[in-house]
């Protein structure tokens, strides 16, 4: 019976513990529970701070955005008016303030504002779009709008916290009291947020078609209506086409020179300048307008194109002291006919049918010739190489924050597309083939269709396209060029001159809606960390 003598001494053991020991469980038990609860409740105050804060980061970032949209249609309104001088403040701040209260309205976490107060601050200002480091406030320099300054603000600080306005709690200023944080010795949390919105640069890239049904065939007629229109002749260039008709005795015309200062010696009796010297001249405003009045950032390239595509300038800051010169020299008619893409030689003499190698032609009606050079433009239209040598011009230097536009002017309908092997064993697998006229039905679908895929996967990017055409295309080059403008946002369908009459006119209508296009996004949000108490 050695195990029941061992099990009653151990008993008695028991029996004998000292008084005060007894109950020490409980007591560390209770010391544990206080614990416990008061990280519990910590951690509910915490956490429910978390959401608040989440919360105020969406409302800061909607009036951050709203304050960029409403500042770009109040700078729209001015411009309208026919000054950009000032923007309404008062306005800006008003619409801002409806979409802060309308966010918080909306949020089930916010919108109980008996207890609690939302306050913010708006600021205007310039943002270091070059900064490598994520936002810390540091990229941001405030400035007060005014008239000096106006062009010069682009970014947009919303700082959006919530006070606590419960009887009783006296906490301070962007902060509210805690609940259960007290029993830690926490009484308040700051609940602030912040957001930044910039007027986002954006990159302008001009592709102009310079194929062969760039040459209009047709001159307009004097001012005054003397004379009817100078036919051009088809398939014909200045170096194969003499300089004076033996039939109707009428100079004809390049497209791309101007017409001579009068129809007989001594009479200066100006011509309209034919329609792509009116896009070349309406270009080149765009771009020296938009060197002066642009945003901070904004950049822009120009390419021509024919059977190939060809980059003559990359995308160049609009505020470098150069970008003027090299504008100037790249869309005059001076220097236009040594930018053109070059095709193949077959004129006569193997002279190539894009050139004459000199400067700009003035008709002599002594001599009956020009003296100068007239440019001739040459080749098939191949708008998808067009598109992606634009494409690649981006993607190589797509710029911080940048939103990217191409600009395509053409008169005509794609003529290119990728060879199939059976058609043309020869040449290698990626090359691209350019119809002659007359094109059949099924090689305008495949060149409309190759146009349409490229255009679609550089949308898809995020590369916009807005198409310009001129003169009589037909009804699928519309769908077309329709349907490409759908895809980049463009409600009413791309851009059409039917007359030549006003091309000039309309383009400018056209590049003014352009510049209006300015994109607004976030680049910062807050820079500090999470709910404090500091």
């Amino acid at each position: 019976m050695l195990w029941m003598r061992r099990y009653f001494n151990l008993s008695r053991r028991f029996k004998r513990a000292p008084l005060n020991q007894k109950g020490f469980a409980l007591v560390w038990t209770a010391i544990f529970l206080v614990a416990a609860l008061s990280l519990a409740a910590m951690a509910i105050d915490i956490s429910y701070a978390y959401v608040v804060a989440n919360e105020l980061q969406s409302v800061a970032d909607s009036g951050a955005l709203q304050a960029a949209k409403s500042f770009v249609t109040s700078l729209r309104d001015q411009m309208a008016d026919g000054t950009n001088s000032s923007v309404d403040v008062n306005q800006i701040k008003s619409e801002v303030q409806t979409t802060v209260t309308d966010m918080i309205s909306r949020s089930k976490v916010l919108k109980k504002t008996t207890d609690f107060t939302y306050e913010f601050e708006l600021e205007y200002g310039a943002y270091d779009i070059q900064s490598n480091t994520a936002y810390d406030g540091s990229q941001f320099t405030p400035m007060t709008p005014d008239s000096s300054n106006i062009n010069e603000i682009s970014a947009f600080r919303i700082h959006l916290w919530r006070k606590d306005t419960r009887s009783g709690q006296q906490a301070p200023a962007r902060s509210v009291g805690t609940l259960f944080g007290k029993m830690m010795g926490i009484n308040y949390l700051k609940l602030e947020r912040e957001a930044v919105s910039i007027l986002a640069p954006r990159n302008f890239v001009h592709i102009l078609d310079t194929s062969g049904s760039m040459d209009d065939q047709t001159y307009p007629p004097p001012a005054g209506g003397l004379g009817t229109n100078y036919p051009w002749p088809a398939n014909q260039s200045f170096i194969t086409y003499p300089p004076r008709s033996s039939v109707a005795d009428s100079p004809h015309f390049s497209p791309y020179a101007p017409g001579p200062a009068s129809r007989f010696p001594g009479f200066e009796t100006p011509r309209d300048v034919q329609p792509m010297q009116n896009v070349l001249q309406t270009t080149s405003d765009f771009l020296l307008t938009l060197s002066e009045h642009g945003l901070a950032g904004d950049r822009a390239s120009i390419h021509y194109f024919s059977e190939s595509a060809v980059e003559k300038m990359g995308l160049t800051d609009i505020q470098l002291p150069e970008f003027d010169t090299d504008v100037s020299g790249l869309l005059s008619n001076d220097t236009l006919y040594s930018n053109l893409v070059q095709g193949p030689l077959g004129g006569v003499n193997s002279q190539p049918h894009y050139i004459l190698p000199a400067s700009v032609a003035v008709m002599n009606f002594t001599t009956k010739q020009y003296d100068g050079p007239i440019a001739i433009p040459y080749g098939g239209t191949n708008i998808g190489m067009a598109i992606d040598t634009a494409v690649n011009t981006i993607v190589d230097d797509p710029g911080e924050y940048s939103v990217s536009v191409i600009i395509l002017f053409t008169d005509g309908k794609p003529t290119c597309a990728p060879k199939f092997s059976y058609e043309f064993p020869n040449l290698p697998a990626d090359s691209v083939i350019c119809f002659p006229d007359p094109v059949d039905a099924s090689q305008e679908l495949r060149a409309r269709n190759y146009t349409f895929l490229r255009a679609k996967k550089a949308i898809s990017e995020g590369i916009l396209i807005y198409p310009i055409s001129y003169g009589d295309i037909n009804n699928n080059t519309r769908v077309l060029f329709d349907e490409i403008a759908y895809m980049s946002g463009l409600k009413e369908g791309h851009f059409h001159i039917d007359s030549t009459d006003d091309v000039g006119e309309t383009l400018q209508k056209i590049y003014d809606e352009i510049a209006d296009f300015i994109p607004f996004i976030l680049v910062g949000q807050t820079p500090y960390g999470q709910p404090s108490n500091n």
